[in-house]
């Protein structure tokens, strides 16, 4: 009975997320299902004529400039389209992009070809994450675990390396298409520091410390820069920044599991 009332109502919502696609879009639906990945909104993967797309349903507002964002560079082949958004029901449909299997010894330039070409995207006005407030927002929680105050010390007397940032490299938005590297989910995207995304894509496929310096040479190799002598310190530092942040995130999501594998990876970097 039980599971007779699960089935009717996830039919329920996969029919009106088709009757929304039709009304606000104008795509008819030939087929859909709920895509398991992400915490944050509901994702749809749907069929219509052929062809398919990607719905998704946000829990907030869309973030229109992050979208704009991710159209250029969709131009350049970094990411999926973002083809027609509805703020009023807060729905947005992209291009979709076939996903294989990712491998956690992903080549280290395959990987990071296109997060060059994010950093180097140049926007004229655009929002720069406000590291040092969320880390006093979490100060309390955090110290048992870290030095917040040495982490604070390091964000204020390190050089800055600031860019245009996708800010949420989880190994769920970082597609192994047919045609190469893919990144999604940019809703997060705005100006940071490049070692954030540097320390999500360490943290995210878990690898050992002399591993994770290798990645840091190859990204400024690709770049045609030489290593920063501060990168080693500076990993390290936004390393510890990454998690905090990603563990009281999936806490406040009740995602334990998640956020107790990142307290994990965390022991690696303190």
């Amino acid at each position: 009975m039980k599971q007779s009332k699960v089935s009717l109502l996830r039919h329920s919502e996969l029919e009106a997320i088709k009757a929304s696609v039709n009304a606000i879009f104008g795509v008819a639906v030939n087929d859909i299902r709920k895509l398991t990945k992400g915490v944050s909104n509901n994702n749809y993967l749907i069929t219509s004529d052929g062809q398919q797309f990607v719905i998704k349903c946000y829990s907030h507002d869309i973030p229109v400039a992050a979208l704009a964002a991710q159209n250029k560079l969709a131009c350049v082949e970094v990411t999926s389209t973002a083809l027609q958004y509805d703020m009023d029901t807060r729905m947005a449909i992209f291009s979709y992009i076939p996903e294989g299997k990712y491998n956690r010894v992903l080549d280290d330039e395959a990987l990071l070809k296109p997060l060059l070409q994010v950093h180097r995207l140049e926007l004229a006005v655009y929002e720069t994450l406000d590291l040092v407030g969320y880390m006093r927002a979490i100060e309390l929680e955090s110290s048992a675990i870290v030095n917040v105050q040495w982490l604070l010390s390091q964000l204020a007397g390190l050089p800055s390396d600031v860019a245009f940032c996708h800010n949420d490299l989880v190994t769920s938005n970082i597609i192994c298409s047919p045609e190469g590297v893919r990144l999604i989910d940019f809703e997060y995207a705005c100006h940071n520091d490049i070692f954030f995304d540097l320390a999500a894509l360490v943290c995210s496929f878990q690898r050992d410390v002399a591993s994770a310096y290798r990645l840091v040479d190859t990204y400024f190799l690709l770049n045609h820069k030489c290593t920063p002598s501060y990168a080693d310190v500076k990993l390290k530092v936004y390393c510890q920044i990454y998690l905090l942040l990603s563990i009281h995130w999936y806490e406040q999501k009740g995602v334990v599991d998640e956020a107790n594998k990142l307290r994990e990876i965390l022991t690696l970097w303190i």
